[in-house]
């Protein structure tokens, strides 16, 4: 017998099953598209969050310059609201500081013969610019005189206020704050305080 020769000695297997279904073929196929679906869909969604995220700097930047330009017109609009208020203020000043020449006139025109302004001095109260501080001293002319200077007082649509009075031999010093007749705060006490006597 040759010694090389082999003898097959498998006998039949009973009970064997037979090779896999061909569908699961597909197993593997699925698995791939899987794979680059999966792959597909991380690609698509990092670009998103990259566009999100480019997106909200631009936004935030907008936000920032708007901001920056709103407290800009705010600081512009604070400024003109302070020189409307000092405009007014100005405007209130300018309409209460009525000229002293037509008084002044008038009380120089109510001397009578005889009778002589010694001194006269107005001063104008800075915080209500409508009344005036007024110290005079007449010489001759008494009471009567100090009188027909008031009526000149009261004509050019001045009245006193907190008047004071000391007659000296010869002569009258008066002393008191002339209101703007039409001045809404002339109903109210001056600021200004009377000089002494």
């Amino acid at each position: 017998m040759d010694p090389y020769i082999t003898h097959d000695l498998k006998t039949d297997r009973v009970g064997i099953s037979s090779g896999l279904p061909a569908i699961l073929k597909f197993i593997p196929i699925a698995f791939y598209c899987s794979l680059f679906g999966a792959g597909a869909s991380a690609l698509w969604f990092q670009k998103k969050t990259t566009d999100y995220e480019a997106e909200s700097g631009k936004w935030k930047m907008v936000l920032v310059t708007e901001s920056a330009t709103k407290a800009a017109s705010d600081g512009e609009m604070a400024k003109i609201n302070q020189e409307i208020v000092l405009a007014q203020e100005v405007g209130t000043w300018a309409e209460g500081a009525r000229p002293v020449q037509s008084l002044m006139l008038g009380i120089a025109r109510s001397i009578k013969p005889g009778a002589s302004i010694a001194d006269i001095k107005m001063d104008r109260n800075p915080e209500i610019p409508s009344q005036l501080m007024m110290i005079m001293r007449l010489n001759g002319g008494g009471a009567e005189q100090l009188e027909d200077s008031l009526s000149a007082i009261e004509a050019a649509n001045y009245r006193t206020y907190s008047a004071q009075q000391t007659k000296k031999e010869g002569s009258v010093d008066y002393q008191a704050t002339l209101i703007w007749k039409s001045d809404q705060t002339a109903e109210e006490a001056p600021s200004a305080t009377t000089a002494e006597k």
